[in-house]
């Protein structure tokens, strides 16, 4: 069972990187640009992200991910929003190894970073199982737990991030 589920967001992710990538090549440079501005304007931008713009949509990725997740007949919502940021991962992750300037911003920024983010929200998506077993309905502490980790993970993945943005914008 885990070992299909696995297979079956493993698949998500591939294709949504993949489609992003395609999509990149059927958008003009100004579409893109203009798509990129309105997603994550982070990536046009010749110096450093804000403290704030570093912040604020790994903060709202994960309230979206957050309310569509805990509501059983809204879960797959989730999935399919974790979906569209892997094929704008895929699509940005273009625009940036088009631009010879941006090899390093994608290599040890972009990339890395936002693929992790993209695994902790399918990660937040499986621990909030609204369809459980009747035997493990009383363990609700141990969700609590294990979205408690996440979420310190994804603060963790934050401060880090910022760490790296500043080398990679010096």
């Amino acid at each position: 069972m885990r070992t299909s589920i696995i297979i079956q967001l493993t698949s998500m992710i591939v294709v949504g990187f993949l489609s992003g990538v395609a999509c990149f090549y059927i958008f003009s440079l100004e579409q893109a640009i203009a798509l990129i501005q309105l997603m994550d304007g982070r990536l046009l931008q010749q110096e450093a992200p804000s403290v704030m713009q570093t912040i604020l949509p790994v903060v709202f990725a994960i309230a979206i991910v957050l309310l569509f997740a805990t509501h059983p007949f809204c879960a797959f919502v989730a999935k399919w929003l974790i979906a569209l940021r892997v094929t704008f991962l895929g699509f940005s992750s273009m625009y940036l190894l088009t631009q010879q300037k941006s090899l390093l911003a994608y290599g040890i920024w972009w990339f890395p970073f936002q693929f992790i983010y993209c695994i902790l929200l399918l990660m937040i998506c499986l621990g909030i199982s609204t369809k459980r077993p009747m035997r493990f309905a009383k363990k609700g502490t141990a969700t609590y737990r294990r979205m408690l980790a996440i979420i310190l993970l994804f603060c963790i993945l934050a401060l880090f991030e910022m760490l790296v943005i500043s080398y990679v914008f010096e």
